[in-house]
């Protein structure tokens, strides 16, 4: 990850951020346990599971990344780095129109 680049995590409706990335993006990047979506310190939560744990429909998760993706194109200034989960096949085709500051995880291709 490079320094001053805000990390875009997967999260889920509550907003709970209990494990893997989520929980990093805690610890490490300002976010806010009960705050499910948008900017938060030096990370952006994109809700991508709904209470149950399972993924969102498809048009909700757009929703979610879209508004994320009008955020980066808002903020041209920053980089934002996609966590490792957005190469996940259901999520990867979502962000394949995102601005050039969106940066994507390693190994992306």
């Amino acid at each position: 990850m490079i320094s001053g680049v805000v990390f875009v995590f997967t999260s889920n409706v509550d907003g709970l951020h209990a494990r893997g990335d989520a929980w990093r993006a805690v610890e490490e990047f300002g976010a806010q346990i009960g705050q499910a979506a948008g900017r938060q310190g030096e990370s952006y939560a994109i809700p991508t599971e709904n209470h149950n744990r399972q993924r969102l429909a498809s048009q909700q998760l757009r929703q979610y990344v879209e508004a994320f993706l009008d955020h980066a194109r808002e903020h041209p200034e920053e980089m934002f780095q996609l966590a490792p989960a957005f190469s996940d096949p259901f999520l990867k085709p979502h962000f394949y129109h995102a601005p050039s500051n969106v940066l994507r995880p390693e190994g992306w291709d």
